[in-house]
């Protein structure tokens, strides 16, 4: 029994000294993070993020995301597809620790390599967004059948208000509805699951509102789909899905994140790791 409790201690000890040194350098990278408020933000490594500079006669969606931090960057994903499919920019989202978090909240650049997205979509920098939008959100696109947590949090960041006449887009979901208000097996447990279909996402979502909102995106695209599709030999895949494909090869974490963890992995000498579920609210 002391030598399990030994062994048990000594492995405690080890993931903790693991986890400090890595946080240690991550914190390294982190403050030599640099920002402005121009039309470009530098990185650490000087690396300029090529935000859309001719902005104002586009259509803008301003993505709200949900659940934990790979959920918000799979929502964000598919924020993208959603957003190159309507012709819309789309605007550098804001991330959360946690849904249920509100404690402080990463700008994209702490979360993605934005320079890289910005090669394949037109990507507008947040602090224009008031601007563009003329301080007010005219549209709501909604994805699933959630309430408005972080929605407050969103319109903050950006500068911006619900206008008074603000349009709600949900006819998705009211049209599949049975006439004992269960839900039908497309969309069940009242979330949008088509996006991957242009035709139904701008049958649901087209409008000449200029600033839209679009809640909570995850799942608006099956992962299972995604998967069978990336196995798939590139010639094979549906041509849909090779753009997202293409969106997924684009949202890499940040470069001094990346660059953190392949130091820590050199230094310790680690080849082999597991992976863990992190949770931000245990």
């Amino acid at each position: 029994m002391n030598l399990e409790r030994s062994w048990k201690n000594l492995t405690v000890f080890i993931l903790a000294f693991l986890f400090v040194n890595f946080l240690k350098v991550y914190q390294e990278k982190r403050d030599s993070f640099t920002k402005n408020n121009s039309s470009e933000i530098k990185f650490c490594e000087n690396k300029a993020v090529n935000y859309e500079s001719e902005a104002s006669d586009k259509m803008i969606l301003i993505p709200v995301l949900i659940w934990g931090p790979n959920n918000q960057l799979q929502g964000f994903r598919e924020s993208v597809f959603i957003a190159k499919a309507l012709n819309r920019s789309i605007a550098a989202p804001l991330f959360h620790p946690n849904w249920n978090q509100h404690s402080f909240t990463a700008e994209a650049s702490l979360r993605l390599d934005i320079q890289s997205l910005s090669e394949i979509t037109s990507m507008i920098n947040p602090v224009e967004v008031s601007k563009l939008c003329d301080g007010v959100v005219t549209a709501i696109f909604e994805t699933r059948d959630n309430g408005d947590n972080h929605l407050h949090i969103v319109l903050e960041y950006y500068g911006l208000i619900l206008d008074d006449k603000v349009e709600i887009f949900n006819n998705w979901y009211k049209k599949k509805q049975h006439k004992n208000l269960e839900w039908s097996e497309e969309y069940q447990n009242g979330k949008f699951t088509d996006a991957i279909n242009k035709e139904i996402l701008k049958e649901n979502f087209t409008t000449n509102k200029k600033c839209a909102i679009l809640m909570f995106p995850w799942s608006t695209i099956l992962h299972q789909d995604i998967s069978n599709q990336a196995l798939l030999d590139e010639k094979q895949r549906k041509p849909e899905f090779k753009e997202m494909i293409e969106i997924i090869d684009h949202t890499r974490r940040p470069d001094f994140l990346r660059k953190a963890v392949a130091k820590f992995l050199k230094e310790h000498k680690i080849r082999k790791f597991a992976v863990m579920h992190w949770r931000y609210d245990i």
